[in-house]
């Protein structure tokens, strides 16, 4: 399900639909229906799985940590540093490095490169404000 997730830029329209996908797995593997009207928390400890989002934010701290410690002149590195500049001006799109900045700040990369015991901070607010927001 979360197949190279570390990359993606998810909407809530998108989280929405990978939690409901994830709660219909979940009951397959259980083999409950929604008219037992089972909670999501009993769902995922009954067939030991994990919130999605909380795995998708832990494959995307640990990519982007390997993207900092990258060489410039790889795709990786590259993509993620582009900023287009050609086209209309609209509302810009959601980045895949939106919600990075928004916790670890403009600095990010080099934090991630340079400063471990900071980086795991930050992980951990990052793996808790999603938590909250679930």
């Amino acid at each position: 399900m979360l197949y190279s997730a570390e990359t993606w830029s998810l909407t809530k329209r998108e989280e929405n639909r990978l939690a409901v996908a994830q709660r219909r797995m979940g009951r397959i593997m259980t083999g409950t229906s929604l008219r037992q009207q089972k909670t999501n928390d009993w769902l995922r400890k009954r067939a030991r799985i994990n919130h999605f989002m909380r795995s998708y934010q832990q494959r995307k701290s640990r990519w982007t940590q390997r993207i900092s410690k990258m060489v410039e002149d790889r795709w990786a590195r590259r993509v993620t540093e582009w900023h287009p500049r050609i086209g209309k001006r609209e509302r810009p799109k959601k980045c895949w490095r939106d919600e990075i900045v928004k916790v670890a700040g403009v600095r990010w990369m080099a934090i991630a490169r340079n400063e471990e015991s900071r980086w795991r901070q930050l992980e951990e607010i990052f793996l808790n404000l999603e938590a909250a927001v679930n």
